[in-house]
């Protein structure tokens, strides 16, 4: 911090650009104790212009997403496996993380919810185990050359109730409705009003979160962000955008979260690749 500040009153800058981030360690803090050291530069918010080109991925990041899209594919059929009665969240973490690592990921996300409560970020907790009549739902962010691909799949532990099988249905056919109508030159909130017939019809639409993708590339979650940034929902897609979904789950108290998805590369002839 004393070095950028230095720099800047050396070089007599008046504003500076940052970037106000949404990742966790994007912290408040950094940005109150630079404006206490440089009370007389204006701070000017580049994000849009940041994430703008981040959106576009070139060749590079796109292989790079591909081999993290096969990690995670991977890792989450070994983490599956091991789905039982007694399992906690940590210890299915752990498994993911394991293999994760070991196939050469460096900075790899885990997210682990098993019913009753759904939790939307579930960081794992050592009390929660597998038990019978319930939703686990498993979420694997894989990197590769720091860039990620993220899968997620839901299972049903038990013989199943009537709304653990609407809710398991609604989901599939919610995935393959995005999967059809996301393509190039549509925009985001277009695919939204699509899939909320879909929740209507199974009466799960006040149970699911608003938006149902995001991007991803050298973060997990990155503009266009439609659960976060209503702005967002107004993006248009565009070759060479990564996009992720379903990303919003559906939250049932007694069961837990319903999810599906799946990392996709939007090609040059606006039709999606799967990556994972």
């Amino acid at each position: 911090m004393a070095k950028v500040s230095g720099i800047i009153r050396e070089r007599g800058y008046k504003s500076v650009g940052l970037e106000f981030g949404i990742e966790r360690d994007a912290y408040a803090l950094f940005y109150e104790t630079f404006k206490k050291l440089n009370p007389k530069v204006k701070v000017v918010d580049v994000s849009e212009l940041i994430f703008s080109l981040r959106m576009i991925k070139d060749d590079y990041e796109l292989n790079s997403i591909r081999k993290a899209g096969k990690i995670a594919s991977k890792v989450m059929e070994s983490v599956i496996s091991m789905i039982k009665p007694g399992t906690s969240e940590t210890e299915l973490a752990a498994e993911a993380y394991r293999e994760l690592y070991k196939m050469g990921c460096e900075e790899p996300h885990v997210y682990i919810n098993i019913g009753s409560v759904p939790r939307v970020h579930s960081e794992p907790l050592r009390d929660v185990i597998v038990k019978e009549g319930v939703f686990v739902t498993i979420i694997i962010a894989a990197d590769y050359n720091r860039y990620y691909a993220n899968t997620a799949r839901t299972i049903y532990i038990g013989k199943t109730s009537d709304i653990a099988e609407k809710a398991a249905k609604c989901m599939n056919e919610v995935y393959d409705l995005a999967l059809k109508h996301t393509k190039g030159g549509i925009r985001l909130i277009n695919v939204m009003k699509e899939l909320d017939k879909v929740y209507a019809k199974y009466g799960l639409i006040n149970y699911r979160l608003i938006g149902y993708t995001h991007g991803i590339g050298l973060q997990v979650e990155e503009p266009p962000i439609t659960t976060i940034l209503p702005k967002d929902r107004l993006v248009e897609v565009k070759p060479g955008m990564v996009l992720a979904f379903i990303h919003a789950p559906i939250l049932l108290k007694g069961l837990g979260q319903v999810k599906i998805e799946d990392t996709f590369i939007v090609k040059e002839d606006g039709e999606l690749e799967k990556a994972t």
